[in-house]
Parts: structure tokens; C-alpha cells; sequence
């Protein structure tokens, strides 16, 4: 617990460095592109099909009866909001495995030169392993995301359910990341074990400022400067003599 505010401190200090600032603007500039593109050239087909199966149910039926929109209506604001469910996960998701290929490796190179000089590298990991990682971490926060949908509708749902994923996937991903290159398997199997509950409730806090509009789309490059400071702090610690 001790080490959750200042590896905050120092990702928000740490934040700002020129070199973090490029990476901080173009990450999500090119996750909004891509899916903005993606939704862009698939809004037609996405609105036509559910037009299509709309169409002469029972939803148009009642639809008509109570506020006069036609299966084409209906077919334009369900793909509006279907849109708008799928963009928040699949854009983070993206975000987030471009963070795990090009942005732990920088973080992680960035802190062992300028707040860890001293932290002796012990590759316990892989760039495959890390792949592996992220796609079946994000599969499974895709799944749970589809699943978890109903919960939205209980009071706070909206709110507690994304940012219980969120912390959860980027705990997931992150850590290894971070550590693959710097801490042996044991190492970072028994820091991820040890240190489990603080990582997450430091991983739920970041989540919560996604919320904040605008700040989401700097939370992978935020999220690894903290975890990864935690992770080369709490790696120094555990290698102290006792």
C-alpha cells in the first residue's frame, strides 16, 4: 500500500517528459483513427441489418403504435448506440495492445535509465509471451464486457462494472510487460502475488479517471508510467537483503 501514491506521484511528474508527451498524443490519435475509420466504412451495413431484422417485429410494431419511428428509425438509433457500446472496448483494447508493443518496452527503458539505475535486469519473459498475454487478456475482457452489459442497467452499473474491467485488464497486461524484461518468472509471479491487492486497487483508481472526459484516452500511457515505477519499486524492494 505504501507504494501506490508515490508511483502516482511519480507517473504524474514523469508524465510530462518530452520524450512520454509524443508517445501521450499519438497513441490514442491512432486508436481513434482506426476504429473511427472501421465504423466509419461498417455504419451502413450495421444499421441496414438491424433495419432488416427489425423490420414487421414486434419492436416496429409498437414502435409505430407509441412514437411513429419506423424499422429504419429504429435501425439508425439502435446502430448509434450499438456503436457507441462497441467503441469504448474495442478502442481501449486497441490502445492498450499498442501501449503493451511499443509503450511498456519505452516506460520500462525510460525508468530503469532515469529512476532505477541500479535494478539489475533479469528477463523472465518474452515479446510471444507478452503477445499471448494481451490478446487472451483481451479477449476475455471483450467477452466479459459483452456479458457484464445487463448490469449496466442496476444502479451505478454504468459506472463500477467498465472500471472494475479496466483495472483488471490492465493489471493483467501490464505487469507482465513491465516486468518481463527486468524481473525473473519467479520473480514476477511472486510480485504479482505479493503486491496483487495494491496493483489493483492503484489499477481501480486510474480506471476511475477515465471517467473524467478527455482523460481516458491518456489512461494506458498514465496507467503504465504508475504500474511500472510500482512494479521497478517494489521489485527493488523485495531484492533488498533481510
Amino acid at each position: 500500500m505504501s507504494l501506490i501514491f508515490p508511483a502516482l506521484r511519480a507517473a504524474f511528474r514523469l508524465f510530462f517528459h518530452p520524450r512520454i508527451l509524443r508517445v501521450v498524443i499519438g497513441l490514442p490519435v491512432l486508436s481513434l483513427f482506426l476504429w473511427g475509420a472501421v465504423f466509419y466504412f461498417t455504419w451502413t451495413p450495421i444499421t441496414g441489418a438491424l433495419t432488416a431484422w427489425l423490420g414487421g417485429g414486434w419492436l416496429e410494431q409498437k414502435s409505430l403504435a407509441w412514437f411513429s419511428w419506423s424499422a429504419a428509425d429504429i435501425g439508425r438509433g439502435g446502430g448509434f448506440v450499438l456503436a457507441l457500446i462497441l467503441f469504448f472496448p474495442l478502442s481501449y483494447v486497441t490502445t492498450l495492445v499498442l501501449t503493451s508493443l511499443f509503450v511498456a518496452p519505452l516506460v520500462q527503458s525510460f525508468l530503469l535509465k532515469n529512476e532505477f539505475p541500479g535494478l539489475e535486469r533479469r528477463r523472465g519473459g518474452s515479446l510471444s509471451g507478452g503477445v499471448g498475454n494481451t490478446l487472451a487478456a483481451g479477449t476475455l475482457y471483450l467477452l466479459l464486457f459483452a456479458l457484464t452489459l445487463p448490469l449496466w442497467l442496476l444502479p451505478g452499473g454504468a459506472v463500477v462494472v467498465p472500471v472494475v474491467l479496466t483495472a483488471w485488464l490492465n493489471r493483467r497486461v501490464l505487469t507482465y510487460d513491465l516486468l518481463q524484461d527486468v524481473a525473473s518468472d519467479e520473480e514476477r509471479r511472486r510480485l504479482q502475488r505479493d503486491f496483487g491487492g495494491p496493483l489493483f486497487l492503484m489499477c481501480l483508481a486510474l480506471a476511475f479517471l477515465s471517467l473524467v472526459p478527455g482523460l481516458g484516452f491518456f489512461l494506458p500511457v498514465w496507467s503504465t508510467l504508475a504500474l511500472g515505477w510500482f512494479c521497478d519499486a517494489a521489485l527493488a524492494r523485495t531484492r533488498r537483503p533481510s
